[in-house]
């Protein structure tokens, strides 16, 4: 083995070494350089990017100047006031429709109330009268005259009453009492056959037109011509009204 061989090998690789140191020093560099150079200024606030600060200050001046420009100039002069709003139409102006009646109270008093009705009065001479009208037709026709009986009187005349005073045309009373009722309680309590009839008018009535009445209706004249009666007692009220006199006749009757 020759001693020879070794040296260029030996060479090859110092320079190998030396190159790689070398490389390393200009990388050490490199990085030192960059590390020492300053970061770039941080641009100033307010500045628009892209424009410099001087840029900027024209700028701003600019768009000042726009804006005082488009602002409207104030005036010495007064705004006008809007006029006041119309009035209302009055009620009575608009078509169709009137002004309300005035509210305010009329001084003239009020009108007097009427007069009360005058009272009833009985009237003995026409129930005497009308009684004996209705004899005379008993007679004429065979049955016997019927005679007075003082209860008979006295339920006839307090009913006949009660009747004009309430212009009451109904057997049954307002208080609900039948013509029996009425005869019992004035005394009459032993008889078995009771009747009842009853006849107005005005303006001139008398009690031979109540009896024209009675026996123009059957049920009527059926009562005062029937046999089975032999008592009676008549009441007749009267009472003068503005559309003539009235009249008001009542014959209780009764029989064994």
């Amino acid at each position: 083995m020759s001693p020879r061989g070794a040296r260029p090998d030996a060479a090859r690789s110092a320079l190998s070494v030396g190159a790689l140191l070398a490389a390393v020093a200009i990388a050490a560099a490199l990085i030192a350089t960059s590390l020492r150079t300053d970061p770039a200024p941080a641009e100033p606030a307010g500045v628009l990017p892209g424009l410099s600060r001087a840029d900027d200050v024209r700028l701003g001046d600019a768009l000042a100047r726009a804006a005082t420009a488009a602002a409207p100039t104030p005036t010495s002069e007064p705004t006008p006031t809007p006029p006041p709003p119309p009035p209302p139409t009055p009620a009575a102006q608009v078509a169709g429709v009137t002004s309300p009646p005035s509210s305010r109270p009329s001084s003239a008093p009020p009108p007097p109330a009427p007069p009360p009705a005058p009272e009833p009065a009985l009237d003995a001479g026409l129930a005497a009268e009308l009684l004996a009208l209705v004899n005379a037709e008993r007679s004429a026709r065979g049955l016997v005259p019927l005679s007075v009986h003082p209860a008979l009187v006295t339920s006839s005349t307090s009913y006949a009453l009660l009747a004009l005073r309430l212009d009451w045309h109904d057997h049954t009373g307002p208080d609900g009492r039948t013509f029996a009722d009425r005869i019992r309680a004035a005394g009459l309590t032993a008889n078995a056959y009771l009747g009842e009839v009853m006849g107005w008018g005005w303006g001139g009535w008398s009690p031979r037109d109540i009896l024209r009445s009675w026996l123009e209706s059957p049920p009527h004249s059926q009562v005062i011509l029937s046999p089975a009666f032999s008592l009676a007692g008549a009441g007749c009220a009267v009472r003068d009204d503005p559309d003539g006199r009235r009249i008001h006749c009542v014959i209780d009757l009764a029989g064994p």
